[in-house]
């Protein structure tokens, strides 16, 4: 029996208020109206930008509060009905959501400076200024304008990417966000030339990404910079050449990084959310054409301090949000990599839990032992 124009009753993760554990509940998922459309969830994904959400902070263009919210932006399904004036995506299609808005009308959308949408928000409800969910009578806000822990979601058309059915999706929402924000980070904005030496800060999903854009581009010396060292081993598989402890250390990175390289290294990336490593990756890179790149999300209130005499030397300090792709427009693009091979992604999933096991779920991504852990759907 069909769904469509009928309001239907699921399951979500929900968090109630800031730092409390997720609760999973029966939600109203109602139908999507204009310009918006319903998905089954087929799988998701933790990302630890997740976790600053359920800490109660706010990123700009990203989060910016209300409570209670359903979390999660990775994620990959199936459309399930499309409300009116939606013409990209139909009944059946496979999508994935993107934390990012396309509508290629707007200024920002017809430069070809940069990969933003006026529609993008923070606002954690859709461009009409609501969700269409809600548990024991109340709306929920939904992180990112998607909220993917949960079976059912209504979201904005211009957030959707249709992308190849013949694709297993198992592994496929790392592409909401992980993947294609570390790759493209060194394809689309550094630019990483062949033979070139960089050094990325943070092995978490998005900072091995960055590690396998930088072997695509031909990089000869790709160094990992972790505190954990237990990630030395993933850090290599997908392509570091060599692998830093920076605890171990008897001098600061960015002295070490130096002394070995000349005066730097020629690209760095930060992926950790940290303002210290974000300046100790800027402090890495040489003079007279180094360039670091910044993509780790950073709670509101929080600056960042440098020399600016490195500037005038010629050092970049640049971000890159999403990779520098065109969210919807480019992944499915980034799809066909993925069956031709040159994309890995099973090689991120690192454990699977079912949504009810969501807290156990957030507990293992915490630990920091994995790459990524998704979430499946009944």
């Amino acid at each position: 029996m069909s769904t469509a124009g009928k309001a239907i009753t699921c399951r979500a993760a929900v968090c109630w208020e800031p730092n409390q554990p997720l609760s999973v509940e029966e939600v109203v998922v109602e139908p999507p109206e204009e310009g918006e459309v319903r998905v089954k969830l087929l799988s998701a994904s933790i990302c630890r930008t997740d976790f600053c959400c359920l800490k109660g902070f706010t990123i700009k263009k990203f989060y910016a509060g209300g409570w209670p919210v359903i979390p999660g932006h990775e994620g990959v399904g199936v459309v399930e009905s499309v409300g009116p004036k939606v013409t990209s995506v139909q009944q059946g299609d496979h999508v994935i959501p993107s934390f990012g808005a396309q509508c290629n009308k707007c200024s920002l959308c017809q430069s070809s400076r940069t990969n933003m949408c006026l529609l993008s928000n923070d606002r954690a409800v859709l461009p009409a200024g609501v969700t269409r969910v809600k548990a024991k009578g109340q709306m929920l806000y939904q992180l990112a304008s998607l909220g993917t822990f949960a079976e059912y979601s209504v979201m904005a058309e211009t957030s959707l990417a249709r992308v190849n059915k013949s694709v297993p999706t198992a592994p496929l929402s790392v592409m909401g966000c992980c993947v294609p924000t570390g790759m493209g980070t060194a394809l689309n904005e550094a630019k990483v030339t062949p033979g070139s030496v960089c050094a990325v800060w943070g092995l978490g999903g998005v900072g091995l990404s960055i590690v396998l854009g930088c072997k695509m581009a031909g990089a000869s010396t790709i160094v990992g910079v972790e505190i954990h060292p237990e990630k030395e081993a993933n850090a290599r598989k997908f392509g570091c050449t060599d692998f830093i402890d920076s605890k171990s250390l008897d001098k600061p990175v960015s002295e070490y990084l130096a002394e070995r390289f000349g005066g730097g290294c020629d690209f760095t990336f930060e992926s950790t959310g940290s303002t210290k490593a974000m300046a100790e990756a800027f402090e890495s890179v040489r003079d007279g054409g180094g360039h670091c790149v910044v993509v780790g999300g950073v709670p509101e209130g929080q600056n960042l301090s440098i020399y600016p005499g490195h500037l005038l030397n010629g050092r970049a300090l640049t971000g890159c949000l999403f990779g520098g792709y065109r969210f919807r427009n480019d992944l499915p693009s980034l799809v066909e990599m993925i069956a031709e091979g040159k994309i890995p992604v099973d090689d991120y999933i690192t454990g699977s839990f079912k949504l009810a096991e969501i807290n156990k779920a957030m507990d293992t991504m915490r630990s920091a032992n994995g790459i990524r852990i998704t979430i499946t759907f009944d």
